[in-house]
């Protein structure tokens, strides 16, 4: 792949999970944004890291800051949210994804991802561990292996776009649930993945999901269900200086720590 193909790739990836260009209405102006709960502080600055490696932002860094923001549900979060401004590639990426026609965006969008960093960048924005907790006879609790979720989709097209899409590049099959929220009446699918094809998406996630203590702490049961997914797994500092080398950062990471963008060590 050439450079500007994996410098869009990245930022792509993170544009569909917890990203999202925004458009000034009056200025006429276009930024990106991202935005974290403050316990993944450290993989937000891994994003940015990223994003600011790309030829695409031209040296131009992003402003970090931490706030609280009102929820859909009335509810006030505190949130670390990243913007990095003045980039004109975002004017055409912004007109390119958000259209009318999302169905087909999707599909197009979906084109130009191609390694395991966008598996990973997805389901570490957007994917979840199912934890299904059982009991021993003598009262003693425990987990099943571990089970993988990507919220991701808005109707059962979307569905079947994405998991095409994830079955022709990477071999992973899995199916959609309609799933509802207690305080919306919105609903939406969550793609499920049963413990093989969990096992596919971990060997993707873990080269990039070792080295940043907020996802140790968010696929724990993968970590120590796949224990040999990646021998760099067991060499990775625990969490709390993961976080401390994190904050204590003058300019943030531009590396993957310790995979590149297929997933391999460097």
């Amino acid at each position: 792949m050439e450079q500007r193909e994996i410098d869009r790739e990245i930022v792509i990836a993170c544009v569909i999970g917890d990203g999202c260009i925004v458009q000034h209405a009056k200025q006429g102006t276009y930024w990106l944004q991202l935005k974290h709960s403050p316990a993944q502080r450290d993989y937000l600055l891994w994003k940015v890291g990223l994003i600011e490696s790309t030829r695409i932002v031209k040296g131009k860094t992003f402003t970090v800051r931490s706030r609280w923001q009102q929820h859909t549900n009335g509810r006030t979060y505190p949130t670390c949210t990243a913007n990095i401004y003045g980039v004109k590639y975002f004017r055409v990426l912004r007109k390119w994804m958000y259209t009318a026609a999302r169905r087909k965006t999707v599909r197009t969008i979906l084109q130009y991802l191609t390694t395991p960093i966008s598996v990973a960048i997805l389901f570490m924005d957007d994917g979840s561990v199912n934890r299904r907790k059982r009991k021993h006879k003598d009262g003693t609790e425990y987990f099943l292996s571990p089970t993988m979720r990507l919220a991701l989709c808005a109707d059962l097209d979307e569905c079947a776009t994405l998991l095409g899409w994830l079955h022709d590049r990477f071999g992973i099959d899995g199916y959609p649930v309609r799933h509802s929220r207690k305080d919306s009446a919105e609903t939406y699918y969550i793609l499920n993945f049963n413990t093989a094809n969990t096992r596919k998406l971990w060997d993707l996630i873990a080269p990039f999901a070792a080295g940043l203590g907020s996802m140790r702490r968010k696929f724990d049961l993968c970590f120590s269900a796949f224990p040999d997914a990646l021998p760099l797994v067991a060499r990775v500092p625990d969490d709390q200086a993961i976080l401390g080398q994190a904050d204590e950062m003058v300019r943030y990471p531009v590396e993957t720590r310790g995979a590149d963008l297929n997933g391999q060590q460097n």
